[in-house]
């Protein structure tokens, strides 16, 4: 009875094992079409926000626009040959002495133009700290933001100009279900810092055809003056 009972058992466990590792392969499958799933809807996010920028870029011609005045709060916006640029600057300060200004954070935008919509974008995200004497730097290009997909931008890390990554491509980035970071890119700075732009750039365009609005109505109000003498 005991050796039909280990036979059984010796039967049974097998079965058992490979019930087990077959869920978990099916639990991995599915673990990572989520991951693929979540980048796939990120990316499209962020086609979404490229697509608006572009929008805002061709609308109000801002390549050629040489009317901007009103700009968000710590923020700049200049033009240069074929591109705009802007930028949103903070100070670093003292943990301690909250008063004292040890550093200064920026993060940029360079938006260039090419044929009838955006060529190329790239961000520089900067950090001085006086007190430990860094300087950090990022520069990401994104050579195609009307199309598709963000697995063509462009990565380099920098810590006092020495490279700790170089040239690192969004889409060589690890992504695994332990260590989704190309997912958590998208999420937690690709999409933030489109947000912000676009939103900046928003006001920007808004302010400014409110102005021309303001400029168009005083001059049709002294025209209509004139005609009373």
């Amino acid at each position: 009875m005991k050796r039909l009972f280990y036979i059984f058992l010796c039967c049974l466990v097998p079965l058992v094992m490979g019930y087990g590792q077959e869920k978990k392969a099916v639990e991995d499958k599915m673990q990572s079409q989520d991951v693929d799933n979540d980048g796939k809807n990120l990316d499209s996010l962020i086609n979404d926000l490229n697509v608006k920028i572009t929008g805002l870029v061709k609308k109000y011609d801002l390549l050629n626009n040489k009317g901007i005045r009103i700009l968000p709060y710590r923020f700049s916006y200049s033009q240069g040959d074929g591109y705009i640029e802007m930028e949103r600057y903070t100070f670093l300060k003292d943990e301690i002495y909250n008063r004292d200004i040890v550093g200064i954070e920026m993060k940029q935008m360079k938006i260039y133009g090419g044929g009838q919509g955006v060529s190329k974008i790239d961000y520089t995200i900067y950090e001085n700290n006086h007190l430990n004497g860094m300087v950090t730097q990022v520069f990401v290009n994104d050579p195609s933001p009307e199309g598709m997909g963000t697995d063509d931008m462009v990565f380099t890390h920098e810590a006092n100009k020495k490279k700790i990554l170089e040239n690192r491509k969004l889409g060589e980035v690890k992504n695994s279900t332990a260590f989704p970071v190309r997912n958590e890119i998208k999420r937690d700075f690709i999409v933030p810092t489109l947000s912000f732009f676009y939103d900046s750039l928003l006001f920007i365009c808004e302010s400014y055809a409110k102005s021309s609005k303001d400029r168009e109505h005083m001059m049709n109000e002294f025209l209509k003056k004139s005609t009373k003498y």
